[in-house]
This record gives C-alpha cells, sequence and structure tokens, in this order.
C-alpha cells in the first residue's frame, strides 16, 4: 500500500522535476517508509534511478539525486508503505531483471504467491518476495491480460521500455484510486487529487456539474469526473496504454448479468458464501507486518472477525469507536458479543462528543473532496487509534450492506419486483412481515406501499425529483448552479429493480463514494485498509444468486445470515438496526460547532462563492438549524471548506 505519481510529456518536452518531487512530498503519508523516482528520456532511451530525502540508505548512497541536471520527458515518483518483503528489495520504481519495463504500483496482490508458482514454472526467476515484482513479470508473459489474474486492489503505471508505451490499470472494484490529467501533450497521474493542485502541476478550475450533484442530489464520485474540470479518474476495471499517439482506454471486466446459479437449497446457497468470504478474508491476512480488524459491532465486521479467527493463531487486535456521552453511539454491548467467540485483543477508541475545528480541517484536508456526512471521521479516528497502537493492515467491512441489500431502502425495490410479476400473496406476507419486524404504525405502513405502487406508474427520473427534495433546500443555492445539473442516468443493466440498485450502487453510486473515504482515512494514517466483501469472486457470486438470497420475510442480508450460523454470536447475526461507525452530526453542525459554522457562513470568502445563497443560509441557521434537511449543513461546511483548502489556498 503506497502512493504513486508521474508526468509523461508524450511531445518530448522535459517535464519539471520540481512538479514530480512536490508531487512525492504531498504522499508522505502514505509511504512513509521509503522515496523513489524515476527519469526517462524516451527519445534516446536513456533512464535514470533517482532518489531523494526520504529513500532508504541503501539505494540512497548509490543512486543520483532527483533534481541533478538531466533532460527527461518521462517522470515516476513511489511512496513505500512497506506490506510484504520489508526488506531494500521492495523499493520502487522497480524493474525486472532484463530492464524491460519499470513499475511504481501502490496496493496489494492477495493471490501473488499463487501467481509467482505459475511464473516460475515458466521460467521466471525472481529476486523478491514482493507481490511488485509479480505484476512485472505477470505483464511480461500476459501483456495487459495480466490485470485479469489478480486478485487484490491495484493502481499501477508501467514503463513499458520496448513498445514505448505507459501501461496503466486499476482494479475491478476502484478500491485503490487512480487520476489523472491529459491536455493531449501532457500526461499527470497520482494517486490523490491534491498532488496535481499544491504541486502546482495543474491550474485548478471548479468542476460545477459535481457541485450541484453532491449539494442538491447528494451525489459523489458517479463517473470518472471529479471537482477540478482538468482531473478524472480512470475507472475500475479498466486499463489505458499512454504513448506518442495519445490515449487509449479499456474496460478488462464486469459482472455479468446472465451468469445465474442454479436453483439450490438455503443450504448450498450458505455454504456457497462461507466459502468464498473464508478465502477472500484468509487471503487478506498475508501481511509482514502486525494486522488487526476494524470491528464495529455490525453483522459485517463481525463477521470478519470470527472468520479471521479461523486463520491465525495469536489473538487478533480489535478496533473500535464509540461515543460515551450518548448510547445511540455505543456498540459495545454487540462488540462484547464477539469479544466472547475468543482469539481477540481489544482495543476502543473512546470519544466524548467535543470536537476540534482543527482537527476536522485535517480530516477534510486528507479527503481531497467533500463529504456527505461526519460519519467518516469516526473511521478516520478510529484509524489514527489502530496506526497509534503499532498496527499497519487493517481489515474492514466495507460493501457487505451494498451487495447484500443491507439498507432499508433495498425493500422497496424487492417489493416493486414482487409487484411487477404479479405475485400479490408473497407481496402481501413479505410486507407484513416487515411491518411487525419494524414496528411500523398503519398510517405509515400504507405511505410507504402507496409509493411502491407509484413507481409501477411513474418513471424512476420523475420520482427521483421528488426525492432530492428531501436532501435538499432549493432555496439555499444560488439559481446559476443549477445549469451545471448532470443527469446521471445510470442505466438499466437488470431486468429486476433490486438487481439493478444493486449493481449501480457497486459501480455508481454507494461503493465508489465509499472505497473514496476508506482509502484517504487509511492512507492518511500510513495504513492499508483491506475490504474482504469486495473480492472479485465474492461480487460475482453474490450477483449470480436469486434476489430473495439477499431479502426475505423482512431480513436483509438472507444468505449471509445464513452462511454465518454458529459461527457468530446469534445477537449480532439475527440484529436488524443500523449504526455502524456512528458520528453525532446534527450535535456538532447545531451545537458543538455553531461559533466556527456561524463564523463561516457570515463570511466573504461564503458570501461571495457564487453557489449559495448566503444570507438565506446564515439566517435559517442563526434562526432554526432544524429546517436543514439531514446532513446538509454538513454538506454546506465541507464544500466551503474544500474551497477554502483546494481553491484559495492552492499551494
Amino acid at each position: 500500500m503506497c502512493g504513486i505519481c508521474g508526468i509523461y510529456n508524450i511531445n518530448f518536452q522535459p517535464i519539471n522535476k520540481e512538479h514530480l518531487l512536490k508531487m512525492g512530498k504531498l504522499i508522505h503519508h502514505r509511504g512513509p517508509d521509503d522515496e523513489g523516482y524515476m527519469l526517462v528520456n524516451s527519445q534516446d532511451n536513456i533512464i535514470k534511478h533517482c532518489h531523494a530525502e526520504d529513500t532508504i540508505i541503501e539505494y540512497k548512497s548509490t543512486l543520483p539525486y532527483i533534481l541533478e541536471d538531466f533532460n527527461a520527458n518521462l517522470g515516476m515518483g513511489f511512496r513505500r508503505l512497506s506490506i510484504i518483503d520489508l526488506s531494500p528489495a521492495g523499493h520502487q520504481p522497480m524493474a525486472d531483471l532484463q530492464k524491460k519495463c519499470w513499475i511504481v504500483f501502490n496496493g496489494e496482490i492477495y493471490n501473488y504467491q499463487e501467481i509467482k508458482n505459475e511464473l516460475i514454472a515458466l521460467g521466471y526467476t525472481f529476486r523478491s518476495e514482493t507481490d511488485t515484482e509479480v505484476i512485472i513479470n505477470a505483464y511480461l508473459q500476459w501483456g495487459k491480460n495480466c490485470v485479469s489474474r489478480f486478485n487484490g486492489m491495484f493502481a499501477i503505471a508501467l514503463w513499458d521500455i520496448e513498445k514505448q508505451l505507459l501501461f496503466c490499470a486499476r482494479d475491478r472494484m476502484g478500491v485503490k484510486p487512480f487520476y489523472y490529467h491529459f491536455d493531449g501533450k501532457k500526461f499527470v497521474w497520482a494517486s490523490e487529487l491534491k498532488q496535481f493542485i499544491k504541486s502546482g502541476v495543474v491550474e485548478p478550475r471548479v468542476n460545477y456539474a459535481n457541485i450541484h450533484n453532491y449539494l442538491m442530489m447528494s451525489r459523489l464520485n458517479v463517473d470518472k469526473n471529479t471537482f477540478f474540470e482538468e482531473i478524472v479518474e480512470l475507472p475500475p476495471a479498466h486499463t489505458m496504454e499512454v504513448s506518442a499517439a495519445g490515449i487509449q482506454i479499456e474496460r478488462y471486466w464486469d459482472i455479468n448479468e446472465k451468469n445465474l446459479t442454479l436453483n439450490l437449497s438455503d443450504e448450498d446457497y450458505a455454504k456457497g458464501f462461507e466459502e468464498l468470504f473464508a478465502d477472500s478474508v484468509r487471503l487478506r491476512l498475508r501481511s509482514d507486518v502486525p494486522l488487526g480488524i476494524a470491528l464495529s459491532g455490525g453483522l459485517d465486521s463481525s463477521s470478519i472477525a470470527c472468520i479471521a479467527g479461523r486463520f491465525v493463531s495469536n489473538p487478533i487486535k480489535t478496533f473500535s469507536v464509540y461515543y460515551e456521552d450518548d448510547k445511540k453511539f455505543d456498540e459495545r454491548e454487540y462488540i462484547s458479543e464477539v469479544l466472547k467467540v475468543g482469539n481477540f485483543d481489544p482495543v476502543y477508541f473512546t470519544a466524548n462528543q467535543n470536537v476540534s475545528f482543527d482537527e476536522l480541517t485535517k480530516f477534510f484536508y486528507h479527503q481531497d473532496e467533500p463529504c456527505m456526512s461526519a460519519s467518516p471521521f469516526s473511521a478516520y479516528k478510529n484509524n489514527q487509534n489502530i496506526r497509534n497502537a503499532g498496527i499497519i493492515v487493517a481489515l474492514n467491512g466495507q460493501g457487505g450492506d451494498e451487495l447484500l441489500a443491507g439498507y432499508h431502502t433495498y425493500f422497496k425495490y424487492y417489493y416493486l419486483d414482487l409487484m411487477k410479476n404479479l405475485k400479490f400473496s408473497k407481496l402481501y406476507n413479505e410486507f407484513r412481515l416487515y411491518q411487525k419486524q419494524f414496528n411500523l404504525p398503519s398510517n405509515e405502513a400504507v405511505k410507504l406501499f402507496s409509493k411502491i405502487g407509484l413507481r409501477l406508474f411513474l418513471s424512476d427520473k420523475f420520482l427521483k425529483q421528488f426525492e432530492y427534495k428531501e436532501i435538499a433546500n432549493e432555496g439555499f443555492y444560488s439559481h446559476q448552479l443549477s445549469n451545471f445539473k448532470n443527469p446521471m442516468d445510470l442505466g438499466q443493466k437488470y431486468k429486476d429493480e433490486l438487481s439493478n440498485n444493486l449493481y449501480q450502487t457497486l459501480v455508481n453510486t454507494s461503493i465508489p463514494h465509499l472505497l473514496h473515504w476508506e482509502d484517504r482515512n487509511s492512507m492518511a494514517h500510513s495504513i492499508e485498509s483491506r475490504v474482504p466483501f469486495l473480492d472479485y469472486r465474492l461480487v460475482e457470486w453474490i450477483f449470480s444468486i436469486p434476489t430473495e438470497q439477499k431479502i426475505r420475510g423482512a431480513e436483509t442480508k438472507f444468505v449471509l445470515r445464513n452462511a454465518m450460523k454458529n459461527i457468530l454470536p446469534e445477537k449480532v447475526r439475527t440484529r436488524m438496526d443500523k449504526v455502524g461507525f456512528a458520528t453525532p452530526t446534527d450535535l456538532w453542525t447545531s451545537k458543538i460547532l455553531k461559533n466556527e459554522i456561524k463564523d463561516i457562513f457570515s463570511s466573504t470568502s461564503f458570501k461571495q462563492r457564487g453557489i449559495f445563497d448566503a444570507d438565506k443560509i446564515e439566517t435559517a441557521y442563526n434562526k432554526s438549524p432544524g429546517s436543514f434537511k439531514s446532513n446538509e449543513i454538513w454538506r454546506i461546511l465541507s464544500m466551503e471548506m474544500w474551497f477554502r483548502i483546494f481553491i484559495d489556498n492552492k499551494q
């Protein structure tokens, strides 16, 4: 787990090496253990491996300094967080033995040992125990198709000397980030957006369409675009080749919507899930540094913890956050049930409900983009706690809810499918169980049922207009902002509503956003975060099973709950509420941070942004913070802090 960057002038003009060095320095937090650079004059085919201030001594004493006089039109930078093979052999940029290719790589290939054995059988030799060297030789053997063999999270930039092209790739789910800027002559790539802006390599222009989507539609990371016009993401599951001819992007993986399993028994589905899930956890326990688990007390993280306990002999450290002043944010009753299973060494982050604005500013800086709510801040603090305990790799439960319909909003899509297929008897029974399970009053049940029925006759686009009114007060934003509206037609991959919404959650909505702050929160504290639920084999399998294995009888995540019988404590396995790493957002925005937020809403910069109706926001906040929609104050605050950090103070 590391950080990468690079500049490639395809018109052969010399790069600015100061920019490259700054890009590397800006992500020291992603890789505090080592630093390395590679410079290429592709016309003369001269390559120089270089050091900088933080390069390990074994290389620093033998390599030239990066800023020494040398005209290069390609430069690659790397920051290392040592996880696999802690020796100097893991230094990057790394070349193969014949120096046909050079690579910078951020992430982990969990099945690298299996691929390495295959390559050894094909005649390849290795000088290290790293997964990085496996990638290089896999590319030499299979070309760009090598990525289809990798089970992991990765962002790769590899210079192919013979072909004179830069090969780039991103993992299937987009766990690891890969941003780039291309103006037809200069190609720049990096792990974080701040590397482009605060190094000076790119002059930022604000993407107002993204701001509209964020403030008024509560949407983030739905496509390749970022909050900067000039910078985009390489989409997950894509490769890219960059050469003097330009760039060529290609998708290498997607869910096959026609790949359905046979009609198996519940027991067989549970067994299939358990086998894949257990193997995913097993692979993600490979590490040469201390490893722990972020344990919230919910079904997903508890399942990871209990499965992981099968594969290790020594107790695993678990890390949890709770706010002692409010029982709503205290999950210890469930966490303690998991700990009773045994083989755990628990560490708690005990917080009161006060929060420092200086600390929040650091959090906003590391996020690179505004965030939807304050919930990621709890995860940010938990990662700080994990690192302070000496843990460098942490397993996390991201993705379980989104793949297995764990949120209550998915029930409406399931019921709509039953309506469409005229399964009225089943619909009645399912809905009655839902009403009973969640103590839903009759009037609320009628209202919910009516909303579901309306979806049969009204377009999704039309209904979204009503949903957006529950997200934001239109009067709080300038009329000009609506000119930048992005309709975001996400399409219909599946015929049934539930599967289609789960797919859109995977590729366009929730998971890209969750993975963004998962990466930033962990790397801000030099931690590698691993997400077993997003193993591509498990994802493919989940999308191949019937929807009744996800929702049934008012139960979410049916197949997971079934698979975890006799593995999870029953109190955790059967719980239906959703908390996670909860945070007292409303208390912070309406009371504890009130003075700071009042100062921001009355500030000149806020009033001159051109996207807010600042007077209305200030008046509403002073008179009635409750008039804002859910998390709306936080979104406005986060947006203004993004402007201050990345636009007003670029350097």
